[in-house]
């Protein structure tokens, strides 16, 4: 079995730099073949393939990859710069409301700056799916070890989801630009 088969959730290292240098290595592909899908508040979405990166005019602010077979967002990062902001949780209610995606799957390897941030996803139900026998348990960060290993792979993988119907929330397009969301509703 390949690495990149694997897909359970592990705690992992920091992937901060590693991640920093595939956004550079990929920006200028995004900048320039990605497709803009919308706005969150004064940042630019794209969408290239799998991933979607927000930018702030020609600075990129942060990607995800996200998976139409499972909706499975991975490959998160975001810009230094822009941290503190809740962009990540901006994204996640992106994919929710504009592409009508009600439950997400957040990727095998957790570092522990994640795992830090998905403790603060509170506007999300949040649970824990065994993704061999789709068995569901509740979200408690008191409970994390249960779910998360260092050493050994498991099978849980964290799903968020919301109580609201978003299927009636249209791409709205005026001409060229598109209207900009503001989520901070939904931000704790």
């Amino acid at each position: 079995m390949k690495a990149k088969e694997i897909i359970e959730t592990l705690r992992g290292p920091n992937f901060d730099s590693t991640a920093e240098e595939f956004g550079k290595m990929n920006q200028k592909r995004w900048l320039t073949n990605g497709k803009h899908i919308g706005d969150i508040e004064n940042y630019k979405v794209l969408q290239n393939g799998i991933h979607y990166s927000l930018w702030s005019n020609d600075t990129l602010v942060a990607f995800t990859s996200l998976k139409d077979s499972n909706n499975e967002v991975d490959d998160v990062w975001v810009n230094a710069d822009y941290r503190q902001q809740k962009i990540f949780s901006k994204i996640l209610w992106f994919y929710k409301t504009r592409l009508h995606r009600s439950k997400l799957i957040l990727g095998p390897v957790h570092s522990e700056t994640m795992q830090e941030v998905v403790k603060g996803l509170s506007r999300f139900e949040k649970s824990w799916v065994n993704i061999r026998t789709n068995e569901v348990m509740p979200f408690d960060a008191a409970t994390l070890d249960n779910f998360y290993s260092r050493m050994g792979i498991t099978a849980w993988r964290l799903m968020l989801e919301n109580n609201g119907d978003f299927t009636g929330w249209p791409m709205f397009n005026t001409g060229s630009s598109f209207i900009k969301e503001n989520y901070s509703n939904y931000l704790d």
